[in-house]
């Protein structure tokens, strides 16, 4: 691999290299956004709901065998994006998921990944890059950012397998305050909004760490919780999860289309897909609706489903059920009873709960 002491490949060579390599796409970005990782992906179809999960399973299958000659990484100065195009059927997003965290969104994006048509990405690592590089204030005034947001998330969609018709982004939870940018990239492609009753989403989180637990006692984390200082995790918790719930409110997702947790659900599935504007016959649902068999996020999707909603909120401390009511409730309320909620069942066909 061409590069320099530092391992950064120059843009010409990269440029050689994309050419020949019909399997590479953007990756990340480093701390200062100046330099971008690519990975090779080969005709590798995303299963897993999870992007970083895929990309470790692709890099291990596609360098398997002891002749194999596999370079899985490229870094390159940010600047090359300048100089490639996005070939003609190369696919550009379709469709967003964003969701309040624990409401079956990486459920949903492993469900609609068994139809090879649709490129879909769990919490990729480039959308959370790019509106990060100057610190809370760049997730609502990042204008600057836009076209090149634009660019690399479309060089993401590039048709490796040749038969992609749709690119699902599904953003983390955080994401929900950079919606505005992303939609400014993209603004023809629909949303669609996932949440769940606060208590069993704040119970989940103080059973297993949200991913950005850590902020707390940093100006993100600051950010988060609407500039106040929690005196408590469970606080912290709650007021961060107020701020998400409070997106779906705001005029920046009048359009979305909002879907509760109880409605994730096989004979949904028809409708929600109509949502994001997609397709798909019967042996597509068939494979989709499998996926509600087992928890989304078991190391392989062979732990049997089970729901917890009602333990969950039995689970509930008076701390948590104050801060509910105090905070989450009168929002969670608002979202139930907004008309931008999924429609009650259509007849979709004859296709049926399988």
């Amino acid at each position: 691999m061409p590069a320099t002491d530092n391992n950064v490949t120059p843009n010409d060579a990269f440029l050689e290299i994309y050419e020949k390599t019909a399997g590479l796409i953007p990756h990340s970005l480093s701390h200062d956004g100046s330099r971008l990782t690519w990975i090779d992906l080969g005709s590798y179809h995303m299963y897993e709901g999870s992007y970083q999960k895929a990309s470790h399973t692709a890099v291990a299958l596609l360098g398997r065998g002891p002749d194999t000659v596999y370079q899985p990484f490229f870094t390159t100065e940010l600047s090359v994006i300048d100089d490639l195009t996005p070939a003609p059927d190369d696919v550009s997003p379709t469709a967003f998921i964003f969701g309040v965290s624990r409401c079956g969104s990486t459920l949903l994006t492993r469900a609609l990944a068994r139809d090879r048509r649709i490129l879909a990405f769990g919490e990729a690592l480039i959308p959370n890059g790019l509106w990060r590089l100057g610190g809370p204030s760049t997730l609502t005034h990042a204008t600057g950012t836009i076209a090149r947001l634009r660019k690399v998330i479309t060089l993401m969609g590039r048709n490796r397998g040749g038969g992609y018709r749709h690119m699902v982004l599904k953003l983390s939870s955080v994401e929900l305050h950079a919606a505005s940018p992303l939609r400014a990239a993209f603004p023809d492609a629909p949303c669609l909004f996932m949440y769940r009753n606060p208590t069993e989403v704040l119970v989940s989180h103080l059973n297993r760490k949200p991913g950005w637990h850590d902020a707390m006692s940093t100006d993100w984390g600051s950010f988060l919780c609407g500039q106040e200082t929690p005196q408590t995790t469970t606080e912290f918790y709650a007021k961060v999860l107020r701020g998400y719930y409070s997106v779906a409110m705001s005029d920046a997702a009048k359009n979305w289309t909002l879907l509760q947790y109880p409605e994730l659900a096989p004979h949904r599935l028809p409708d929600i897909l109509a949502a994001l504007g997609i397709d798909a016959d019967d042996v597509d649902l068939t494979a989709m609706s499998r996926c509600f068999r087992s928890y989304s996020k078991s190391p392989y999707q062979n732990a049997q489903f089970a729901d917890d909603q009602g333990k969950k909120q039995r689970d509930a401390s008076a701390a948590v059920a104050e801060l509910v009511a105090t905070h989450l409730d009168p929002l969670h309320q608002a979202l139930a009873q907004a008309p931008q909620n999924l429609a009650p069942h259509s007849d979709a066909g004859a296709w049926k709960t399988r």
